[in-house]
């Protein structure tokens, strides 16, 4: 993983987007003060979470948002973005390239995103644990922050140790559980205290709820002996389907025998047509090789002829060489009228051209339109911008009006309350006796309703109706009584501030005002988006005709190559002429050549004569194979048809089963269609599926049911009435105690787990942590004395029994000198001290980059060389980015990016690559 690239847009002198590639290896960030070399520095931790704005020098985050010079506007939003590749997998996320960016707006809005996914702060910090990546950890060392950690107490020095062990994780998680504990046991404290409230109405419930029960359990009974009863008819019915099915199960396998007995018959023919195919395959091979033949032996009497013909050619060939004269210069004249044709089609490609850079001068100009519009669409985007900034002003001072008028509001209500001589204690008094009093009466309706559907199962005719209206009237008098004193309780001044000239109407209309100003800044907001979205297009349209313009300069190239062809081809062709009229002297020759040619042809003809004896033979050959493969051709398509007849007879017995496969499916319908019909009732019956009970047994007999089931009903007659209300409070209340019970107990075992992963994390922690100081104490002698040329350094715990909490005391013995605390070192030889722990730590676990700001400023010459071997020689496993003005670390760097201000109060990059060590070579502006 490396940093391939930081994008910056409005973030303190970078008041333009400005995007700075990084490579491999070491990058050294090279420019006069004050130029913004360091403002790299703090966009990079900005955007990895840095919150302090001591850190990021500036008094307030709005001040990190560029705030304009003498020719520019101030931007309303400051933007960063940083791009990593993750071609390894460090980071646990399934992209070969991270970018991570944070942006804030002068509002006070800030946003977080990986790859343009909004996320929180928290995902930003989670992403970068135990990396060494982070704006506190050891990848960025600045001056300031070398000396913080020299001279900070041992115990803040402790965090650049952790992130190196890779304990960051277990710390925060440690954190974590330690408040779930603390909130465990304040849980705990207040589910007691409600379990022994609980507790008294669970006892009072209970007895009444016994009674209830026995009502229910008898109920289920009932409820049983009907589920056997209907279980008893659906398995009868069962029965007689899964005998039906059997059948057509039987009747299916013999129907699938029967379809395979005919596939296998198909299987047969279709391998003999295979056969034949392959011998048709030999026939038309041997049909083509005599075919083949005879055209040799009709071609071999052709040339015969020919060669006949040639010495009867050959003799008059005097007389005919008169006739190619006369040929020859018709050939003159053709050539002649081909040269005038050639040249008009030279003309004619030359206007073409011409018509072509046309066209190519109207699509620079169009592309030259489309530039000016994206200007001024860029144009009208800062006005935009600057309108947004001004209606953000009027929203600030809004604000304030809304806050002195909230304040009016408060102090006339206070006013208001004490002439009324309002009471909010009665208020709140008779607000909860009448929901108290309309809990009751609903609670008493509820009651009266459970009663009814007693007496309606038992069969009573006769409910109290009266006694129960008169107590639910005399309920509903006192609800009444109630409310009216309530309503008496009410401010009558609250009227004047909701009148169309009243304090709230005010504040409304500020409230509207408000919400105007924020509409228009989101359709400036939205206008902005509208043009960006707009000069995107404009540009891919303009991509599409430069393409387009590319292609018409190809075609003039290539008319332009064509030209030239049509060119050569004349130049040909009056060559051509040339050559014609050279081979009309040369007819005279041609007659002694005849003479010998004539001897020639006759032993030609000799010769094709014995060729066409032998082909006869071979011909003769072929004709017998042709009739052994006809026989044979003739013998498989008697098998074939065999088999067809058995295929017809086979799919007259796969008819007649079809028939009984329908019929049997028709019956195992009907059975099917019975059994969801009991289904159907029973469901009616008793709200619930007869599925449910398919497992259960049922041993009885139908006789023995329903004499039990009316016992059952008699028995529950007989208890009377009951009072179903006990038994749902008994209910509500006992499933509260059992929650508060149980909710104890899972409190009890949730602080014994969280107690468990304390100890585990911190045993973990503590074993990592270990194990990586002992590394880092061994690599930071060994880094020193390298660095310092001799002498020794010692990292010691000052508790070494507790190291998780211990801080680390740094010491150090330059060469020549007595061992010292840190603090007691000069201002160079703490920097390589430090340089030293910071290489020691690389040597446990690099950082995949680190950035250095100025931190070689307080050596010397001697200790700049120790200092760059060191950078050279861990570059090869970690990226380092150097901002340096000591020429020997420039020197020793693989890349260099210049930071200048051509505009005042402008940072602008430029690349140099280096291609040796003596000539630097400046590549193009990329901002």
């Amino acid at each position: 993983m490396i940093l391939k690239a930081v994008e910056l847009f409005g973030f303190k002198s970078f008041g333009e987007k400005t995007r700075i590639e990084f490579r491999e290896g070491v990058t050294a960030i090279v420019g006069p003060n004050g130029c913004g070399k360091s403002n790299i520095v703090d966009a990079i931790k900005w955007v990895l979470g840095e919150q302090s704005t001591k850190t990021l020098r500036t008094s307030s985050m709005e001040e990190v948002i560029f705030n304009g010079t003498e020719d520019r506007k101030p931007l309303n939003v400051a933007e960063v973005t940083l791009i990593l590749s993750n071609n390894e997998g460090h980071l646990p996320l399934d992209f070969d390239e991270i970018a991570i960016r944070r942006r804030v707006y002068r509002s006070g809005e800030s946003e977080y995103a990986i790859n343009n996914a909004p996320v929180r702060l928290r995902d930003v910090k989670e992403l970068f644990f135990d990396t060494g990546i982070g704006k506190s950890a050891y990848s960025i060392m600045e001056q300031g922050k070398i000396d913080q950690i020299l001279s900070s107490r041992p115990e803040d020095r402790r965090q650049i140790f952790e992130e190196a062990a890779g304990i960051t994780r277990y710390r925060q998680r440690e954190v974590e559980a330690n408040q779930k504990l603390l909130r465990t046991e304040e849980n705990m404290v207040h589910v007691e205290s409600v379990l022994r409230e609980v507790e008294k109405r669970y006892h009072a419930l209970k007895a009444q709820a016994e009674k209830v029960e026995r009502y229910r359990a008898l109920s289920e009974e009932i409820f049983q002996i009907e589920i056997k009863q209907s279980l008893l008819k659906y398995r009868r019915i069962e029965k007689a389907l899964v005998r039906h099915r059997e059948r057509l199960r039987e009747r299916q396998e013999e129907r699938s025998r029967l379809k395979e007995q005919i596939h296998r018959l198909n299987d047969s023919v279709e391998d003999s047509l295979d056969t034949m195919g392959s011998l048709e395959h030999d026939l038309a091979r041997y049909q083509r090789e005599v075919y083949g033949l005879e055209v040799k032996r009709h071609s071999l009497s052709s040339q015969m002829t020919l060669l006949s013909e040639q010495i009867s050619e050959i003799e008059g060939k005097i007389s005919t060489d008169r006739v190619r004269e006369q040929h020859l210069r018709d050939r003159l004249l053709r050539i002649e009228s081909s040269i005038v044709e050639k040249e008009k089609e030279y003309e004619r490609i030359l206007e073409e051209r011409r018509h072509i850079q046309s066209q190519i001068q109207e699509w620079e100009e169009s592309i030259a339109v489309s530039e000016r519009q994206i200007i001024a669409f860029e144009q009208e985007i800062a006005d935009s911008e600057g309108m947004i900034g001004e209606l953000e002003r009027e929203r600030e001072h809004l604000h304030g009006e809304l806050a002195n008028l909230t304040e009016e509001i408060v102090k006339e209500l206070d006013e208001g309350l004490k002439r009324s001589n309002f009471s909010a204690k009665e208020r709140v008094s008779l607000s909860h006796a009448l929901r108290e009093s309309l809990d009751h009466l609903l609670a008493r309706i509820r009651h009266r309703r459970e009663i009814l559907q007693d007496f309606k199962r038992l069969g009573n005719p006769d409910p109290p109706f009266e006694e129960w209206l008169e107590e639910m009237a005399r309920a509903v008098e006192q609800a009444r009584d109630l409310y009216a004193a309530y309503l008496a309780t009410e401010p009558s001044f609250l009227e004047a501030f909701t009148a169309p000239e009243g304090i709230i109407t005010k504040k409304r209309a500020i409230d509207n005002l408000l919400e105007d100003v924020t509409k228009k800044i989101q359709s400036s907001r939205e206008r902005i988006a509208e043009l960006q979205t707009r000069i995107r297009e404009v540009r891919t349209r303009n991509e599409q005709r430069r393409k387009s313009l590319e292609d018409l300069r190809l075609t003039s190239t290539r008319i332009a190559t064509q030209a030239e062809a049509l060119r050569e081809t004349v130049n040909a062709l009056l060559r051509d002429k040339e050559e014609t009229l050279s081979l009309i002297n040369q007819i005279q020759k041609e007659v002694d050549l005849s003479n010998r040619r004539l001897d020639t042809v006759k032993a030609s003809l000799h010769a094709l004569e014995r060729e066409q004896k032998a082909l006869l033979q071979e011909e003769a050959s072929c004709r017998e194979k042709i009739v052994q493969i006809e026989r044979n051709i003739k013998e498989k398509n008697s098998a074939i048809s065999s088999h067809e007849n058995e295929i017809k007879q086979k799919m007259g017995e796969l008819s007649r089963l079809q028939e009984d496969v329908e019929r049997l499916q028709v019956e195992v319908a009907r059975y099917e269609e019975e059994i969801k019909g009991l289904e159907t009732y029973f469901e009616d019956q008793h709200g619930r599926s007869l599925r449910e009970f398919l497992q259960m047994e049922v041993q009885e007999n139908p006789g023995d049911l329903a004499r039990v089931l009316a016992e059952k009903r008699e028995e529950r007659r007989r208890l009377g009435n009951v009072n179903f209300m006990a038994a749902e409070e008994f209910k509500d209340v006992k499933d509260r105690y059992e929650f508060l019970v149980s909710q104890l107990s899972d409190l009890n075992k949730a602080k014994e787990n969280l107690t468990t992963v304390l100890q585990e994390i911190r045993r973990e922690s503590r074993e990592l942590f270990l194990a990586t100081y002992e590394k880092i104490k061994v690599n930071f002698h060994q880094v020193f004395r390298r660095l310092f040329g001799g002498g020794r350094a010692e990292l010691k715990l000052l508790d070494p029994s507790d190291p998780l909490e211990s801080g680390i005391e740094i010491f150090a013995q330059p060469p020549g000198k007595k061992l010292e605390h840190i603090g007691l070192l000069s201002g160079g030889e703490r920097s390589l001290t430090a340089v030293a722990l910071l290489f020691a730590i690389y040597m446990v676990k690099p950082s995949p980059f680190c950035i250095l700001d100025e931190i070689d400023a307080p050596l010397d010459e001697n200790n700049i060389g120790r200092f760059v071997e060191l950078l050279r020689e861990f570059s090869e496993r970690s990226q380092f980015i150097v901002i340096t003005h000591n020429k020997k670390t420039i020197t020793g760097a693989d890349n260099l990016l210049g930071v200048t201000m051509e505009e005042s109060g402008i940072s602008k990059i430029v690349t140099i690559r280096l291609l040796g060590k003596e000539e630097p070579s400046y590549a193009e502006d990329i901002v």
